[in-house]
């Protein structure tokens, strides 16, 4: 696997951490390419979701073979179509009750595959809507409606927010309300709304947002990230700037002593957009979590001997990492997951969805904030043009959608797929 002109790190801990994004990019991306011809009416969701595990399983197998660097998935390949938001990998039975058990693509689905993967704890993550269409057709329109104000709108929201990431400058820094407002513009332009678990967040070595895990280095402020829906904190501190129009820099300091963008940060991209007003996304009445991640920081005197078997398993092969039960060794080990999940020492990820009637898209991306002089950006994953789609809406020239989505030529390098 090659890789465009490495980039030299700085003066860090491990002077090899941005080549280790990168290598772990370039298997994410490649193996989303892989599975990107498989959208096809009729497909089995739980066959690509199997197959993004396995290009990524395969493609880490030669690289990095010292045994003291811990490397493979970081985020079990999941598809979810239309109102599914989050975690839709289905399990490994293929009959429940003499019925498939899992889905399959149908025309017009808005379908949305994430994938992630690590090496030595350097995570790049990828997600990207794809609309499911037949066989292409003389005279075939592209896909119309509120599923596609949804998919333009996320397009242009990571690509707005990288832009803008990539502008790091001690004149005009680049905060979090900065951000926020950035996304809420473009979704406001679309017609189209912010949709819950949309985040833009500052990752570390082997810290990418899961909150069951303690942060591993000390004297660092440990979350540097803009959510959907907003911390109630984050609600009434703006309640309070609000209050003071006479003292605008006074909440741009108050924004400094927070945190702001600064040179070779990571940064994950993760922006869904949904056709209607989203509170809170629930989780689906049927389907059973297969995603499941360890919490650390809780222990408990297990009394099942399936139960400490699947905890050595979990310790010794999933390291702080969400995994998919299809890839736990032994079928036994699995009678022990109703007892680790009741003591809260594994936490599962449910399928959480939307009403039936929303549409959602979106789109990451993980990104290196001017990792050199000479670049603006390093894109980890590869971003990807949107389906064939078409919006009746548009980013309104002279605002900063439009600057950052449309009139910005930004400077963006990329890992090769080569």
């Amino acid at each position: 696997m090659e890789i465009d002109q490495p980039i030299q790190a700085g003066p860090v801990k491990d002077e090899n951490f941005i080549t280790k994004y990168q290598d772990a990019g370039a298997v994410v991306s490649k193996a989303f390419h892989k599975l990107a011809p498989l959208f096809v009416p009729g497909a089995s969701v739980r066959e690509i979701c199997g197959l993004g595990d396995q290009f990524i399983e395969e493609m880490v197998a030669s690289m990095y073979k010292s045994k003291r660097y811990e490397k493979g998935l970081a985020e079990p390949t999941s598809v979810c179509v239309n109102n599914c938001a989050f975690n839709y990998s289905p399990g490994p039975e293929t009959l429940v009750n003499n019925v498939e058990n899992c889905y399959r693509l149908q025309i017009g689905d808005v379908t949305k595959v994430a994938m992630a993967c690590h090496i030595d704890g350097y995570t790049a993550s990828i997600c990207h809507t794809v609309v499911v269409t037949p066989p292409p057709q003389p005279g075939m329109g592209p896909y119309i409606g509120p599923g596609a104000d949804a998919i333009c709108a996320a397009h242009f929201a990571t690509k707005s927010v990288a832009n803008m990431i990539s502008t790091v400058d001690p004149s005009n820094p680049v905060t979090g309300p900065r951000l926020r407002k950035l996304v809420e513009d473009i979704a406001a332009q679309y017609h189209v709304h912010v949709a819950p678990g949309s985040r833009i967040r500052r990752i570390d070595r082997y810290l990418v947002g899961q909150i069951t895990v303690d942060r591993l280095e000390e004297g660092k402020d440990a979350k540097a990230a803009v959510e959907w829906p907003a911390p109630e904190e984050e609600e009434e501190e703006a309640q309070k700037g609000s209050t003071d129009p006479l003292d605008p820099a006074g909440d741009l300091l108050a924004d400094l002593d927070n945190w702001h963008v600064m040179p070779k940060e990571a940064w994950i991209i993760d922006i869904s957009m949904s056709s209607k007003p989203v509170d809170h996304l629930r989780e689906h009445p049927d389907l059973k979590p297969t995603v499941y991640i360890h919490d650390v920081n809780v222990s408990y005197m297990l009394k099942l001997k399936a139960s400490r078997a699947l905890l050595s398993e979990i310790k010794e092969k999933k390291s702080v990492y969400p995994f998919h039960i299809r890839s736990l060794t032994t079928e036994r080990n699995l009678l022990g997951l109703k007892e680790l999940v009741d003591r809260h020492i594994v936490v599962s990820h449910p399928v959480m969805v939307a009403s039936p009637s929303t549409l959602i898209a979106r789109e990451e991306l993980t990104v290196i904030a001017k990792p050199n002089t000479s670049a603006d950006l390093f894109c980890l994953t590869i971003p990807t043009p949107p389906s064939y789609v078409k919006s009746d809406f548009s980013l309104i020239e002279g605002t900063d959608a439009y600057m950052f989505g449309e009139g910005m030529q930004s400077r963006v390098k990329m890992v090769s797929l080569e």
